[in-house]
């Protein structure tokens, strides 16, 4: 999709059916000289060749990109550097926490999954062995992956096009967004989900409700008239953007609200919760979903607002009163 004579944009995968490619990000390019890609996808299941199919209708040959833009390290964002990189010779930037996790595909696992740490029974049940063999089927493998420069945020970086790193934290410790200053322009990354969720993307281990609340205020705040999620449609016009972040912030504080009241009645395990919140949540969504609202959990526990105990051999939380 063409969003203007330098940016494009092409649709992911939807997140709801267990297959092959699934998930796999939006993926935007900056035709320059210098040719970027923000973020590179999956590959299996046809993702990449047709990502690669929809950017050469659009006159984009991919293999001409110079330069990958990271904006953070998870499996359905980075598998395209596969080709992009090792075959193409694109250089890729990423913020340095994200960089462990790119070069490490043991590290991208254990940071997805296994450092949820004791709840990972209760959240994924199955033994890790058998969500290896699912991640491979659904997302493939990749190895050899590097960054070969990292981000911290205030960077400008010049492609022909000017374009401003930003370290928007919250979905991961290192997430970064990307300003295009003369097309007012933000690719968002999984600051939000727009095709699954209502605010902040705080899905995985390490994500952190302060900092993805802070960073829609800091996001809110900046001249955008187009702002580029990773996961659902454009969204066009400075009106409409504000509007978004608003309705963002406001759902945001709601995971909070929603969690203290469902312990405000009684107390309940991380299960319970989930059931009680989001019923009928489609399987492929269920982990993602718990680890959200086990962010939120943790953050009142860091204020001091629940407790956790073990009780019978389960885990339960409590509202202090």
């Amino acid at each position: 999709m063409k969003i203007s004579d330098r940016v494009y944009f092409y649709k992911g995968r939807e997140e709801l059916k267990l297959v092959r490619g699934v998930g796999s990000c939006n993926v935007i390019v900056l035709k320059t000289d210098r040719q970027v890609m923000f973020d590179t996808g999956l590959v299996v299941g046809g993702a990449f060749s047709d990502l690669s199919r929809n950017a050469a209708a659009d006159g984009l040959d991919l293999s001409r990109t110079r330069a990958i833009l990271h904006t953070h390290s998870h499996w359905d964002h980075i598998s395209g550097d596969c080709i992009v990189q090792s075959k193409y010779g694109a250089k890729v930037y990423a913020h340095p926490w994200e960089k462990q996790i790119i070069e490490s595909r043991e590290a991208a696992f254990k940071a997805l999954l296994l450092d949820i740490g004791e709840f990972y029974k209760e959240v994924f049940g199955s033994p890790a062995i058998v969500y290896r063999v699912l991640l491979w089927y659904l997302g493939g493998s990749y190895s050899g992956l590097r960054v070969d420069e990292t981000l911290k945020g205030g960077e400008e970086l010049d492609f022909g096009v000017r374009v401003v790193a930003c370290h928007t934290p919250g979905h991961s410790p290192g997430h970064m967004a990307y300003y295009i200053p003369d097309e007012k322009a933000l690719i968002g990354g999984d600051l939000t989900d727009l095709e699954t969720g209502s605010g902040a993307d705080l899905n995985n281990p390490h994500s952190s409700y302060p900092d993805g609340l802070a960073t829609l205020d800091k996001v809110r705040a900046m001249d955008i008239e187009v702002f580029l999620p990773a996961h659902g449609d454009p969204v066009r016009g400075k009106d409409n953007v504000r509007a978004l972040f608003d309705r963002l912030i406001k759902n945001t504080h709601g995971y909070v609200t929603d969690v203290t009241r469902c312990l405000s009645g009684r107390d309940a395990t991380l299960t319970e919760i989930f059931s009680t919140l989001m019923p009928g949540t489609p399987f492929s969504l269920k982990g993602m979903k718990m680890m959200q609202i086990l962010t939120i959990l943790k953050y009142l526990q860091e204020q001091g607002k629940v407790a956790l105990q073990k009780e019978e051999g389960k885990l339960v939380w409590k509202l202090n009163r």
